[in-house]
């Protein structure tokens, strides 16, 4: 499924098929090692269901949204909720990003940023990861970067009961 070529120029040439009679990927290396390791870890996430397209992975944030929203099954006011927070925070921030350019720290780092309350920024971190979610379940993405990913602080505030006399009056 798998070879390497030399080519005229000295390069190499690693070509592979994602699945039997599917279409032919290649990728030049100056050296053949490069060539081999790039093959093997291939054949590997081949194997293992942790390949994603090159081309797949260069799906932008905000492309990708337009489609995730479309499909999702939100009543009026969720759909409001969701589409103004990645209209307001999402969107502006990582937006024109590629969805296979986005880490953990990226969206930590986001989140810390957020100009919302702890409360309301870790919901634009738990939407995100729902999209991101379900990019890796589209073949988009190997894995989500919100996963395990910490999310801003939430100060809660302690509850101070009535004192009898406050009870009284």
């Amino acid at each position: 499924m798998a070879s390497i070529d030399k080519r005229p120029d000295g390069s190499y040439r690693a070509r592979w098929r994602e699945f039997p009679g599917g279409p032919q990927r290649s990728r030049m290396f100056r050296r053949k090692v490069d060539a081999t390791q790039h093959l093997t870890k291939v054949e590997h996430d081949l194997m293992t269901g942790a390949y994603v397209d090159p081309a797949k992975a260069r799906t932008t944030v905000s492309e990708y949204y337009e489609v995730w929203r479309a499909r999702q099954p939100w009543r009026p006011s969720s759909r409001a909720s969701v589409e103004s927070l990645f209209a307001g925070h999402v969107i502006p921030a990582l937006g024109k990003r590629p969805l296979g350019t986005i880490r953990r720290g990226d969206v930590e780092a986001w989140a810390a940023g957020l100009s919302l309350s702890g409360r309301t920024a870790g919901l634009a971190v738990q939407y995100l990861g729902t999209m991101l979610q379900s990019a890796v379940a589209d073949g988009l993405l190997a894995t989500n970067p919100t996963h395990l990913a910490k999310r801003p602080r939430v100060e809660a505030t302690p509850v101070v009961p009535y004192t009898t006399d406050e009870l009284d009056r």
